[in-house]
C-alpha cells in the first residue's frame, strides 16, 4: 500500500468515526428523562479552597515553562547552578499537574486527595527554594518561586480546614 493509500483510509476511517459519533451524540440528544431536554451532570459543590489549589497548581505550570526555558539557557551558556532550579522545576511540574487535575476533577477519596495535596505543597516549596537565588537576576525564576510559594500556602490552606 503506497502512503497516500493509506492516508486516504486512514481519513475515511476517521470521517466513518466522526459520523458515528455524531448520530450517536443526536439520538442521545433527545434523551428519554425530560422529553428533549438534555440530561444534567451533577458533580459535587466546589470547596473554594480546593479549586484555589488547582488554580495555584495550574499556575505553576504555566509560569514552569518559562523557568525551565531561561534554566536551560544558562545551563547552556555554562551556568552549572541552575541545575538544581531545573530539577526543582520539572520535578514540580508534574506533582503540580496531577495535584490541579485531581482538585478539578474531585473524585479520588479525600484521603489519597490530601496526600496528593500534601505533597504538591511540599515540591512547591522545594522548588521556590530552589528558585530563590536566581530570583535576583532572573525574572523567569521570581515568577516561578512566587507561584510555588503561593500554591504552597494554598494547599497548607485547604489541609487546615
Amino acid at each position: 500500500m503506497e502512503r497516500r493509500d493509506f492516508v486516504k483510509t486512514g481519513l475515511a476511517g476517521v470521517g466513518a468515526s466522526l459520523a458515528v459519533s455524531g448520530a450517536m451524540a443526536n439520538h442521545h440528544k433527545g434523551g428519554h428523562e425530560g422529553h428533549g431536554k438534555k440530561a444534567m451532570v451533577m458533580t459535587p459543590a466546589a470547596d473554594p479552597k480546593l479549586q484555589k489549589v488547582a488554580e495555584t497548581a495550574n499556575h505553576c505550570v504555566l509560569v514552569a515553562s518559562a523557568c525551565i526555558a531561561e534554566c536551560n539557557r544558562a545551563l547552556a551558556a555554562g551556568e552549572k547552578g541552575m541545575a538544581e532550579c531545573q530539577e526543582a522545576v520539572l520535578s514540580m511540574v508534574s506533582v503540580c499537574e496531577a495535584t490541579a487535575e485531581n482538585a478539578t476533577m474531585r473524585l479520588a477519596p479525600e484521603k489519597l486527595l490530601n496526600q496528593l495535596v500534601q505533597a504538591c505543597a511540599d515540591f512547591c516549596e522545594y522548588c521556590g527554594d530552589a528558585c530563590e537565588p536566581h530570583a535576583e537576576h532572573y525574572a523567569e525564576c521570581k515568577n516561578c518561586m512566587e507561584s510555588c510559594r503561593e500554591c504552597a500556602e494554598a494547599c497548607n490552606e485547604y489541609l487546615k480546614a
